[in-house]
């Protein structure tokens, strides 16, 4: 009786089959899993409602390899076609002659650990992901600032110099060149500096007379 109201009411899916996966008895926790009543399942094989053959022939590779499954996780497909990850545990049981007669095992549900484990692997990646972009953000403003310092005698000299030059004299034309290719790199600068401060910059024509309205 004390055997029976654990098999009744065990969570945990406790199984027999036979050595070809033909289920012989199977606890009532298996419709919380499956969906398959116990009757539905008896009698027919276990391997089933495996999600694919290849994880059936791993399980049958591994039981005839070590003669037992300990913590094998296997996905299985209940009766609605929803795909469940389960880990198994399964040994062979011999009769009194000592020949294999079974298999008898338990598997339980653990796709809501998957789900866990899967969403903090997630926030794992994503906040390596935001550390990296500080770390980058950082690097960018020190990158910027001594940039900014560069470019400081890139833009100014160049107008320092063309005010002591004639307007027809060839340099001032490639002096501006100089000139506007600094505004060009402050700019990028610009854009460096916006990136470690975190915010987006944006750029659009005002009409201050509007603006002060």
């Amino acid at each position: 009786r004390k055997h029976r109201q654990i098999f009744e009411n065990i969570l945990d899916v406790y199984f027999e089959t036979s050595l070809d996966g033909i289920v012989l008895e199977v606890s009532p926790s298996v419709e919380i899993v499956s969906h398959y009543t116990q009757d539905e399942l008896k009698g027919q094989s276990l391997f089933n409602i495996y999600k694919d053959y290849s994880q059936r022939d791993e399980s049958i590779r591994l039981m005839m390899e070590n003669g037992f499954l300990k913590d094998h996780e296997i996905q299985l497909r209940n009766k609605d076609g929803k795909i469940h990850y389960c880990s198994i545990n399964a040994r062979f049981l011999k009769d009194r002659n000592g020949n294999i007669d079974r298999i008898i095992g338990i598997f339980r549900d653990i796709s809501e650990q998957k789900a866990m484990e899967e969403n903090k692997k997630e926030l794992e990646e994503r906040l390596n992901r935001s550390k990296k972009m500080e770390a980058l953000g950082l690097l960018a403003g020190g990158v910027a600032h001594d940039l900014n310092n560069i470019l400081s005698g890139i833009v100014t000299y160049p107008e320092v110099l063309a005010m002591d030059m004639k307007e027809d004299n060839p340099l001032k034309k490639s002096l501006k060149v100089i000139q506007s290719s600094g505004y060009r790199a402050s700019e990028i600068v610009q854009d460096l500096l916006t990136l470690s401060r975190r915010g987006v910059i944006t750029k659009e024509l005002l009409d201050l007379h509007d603006l002060i309205s």
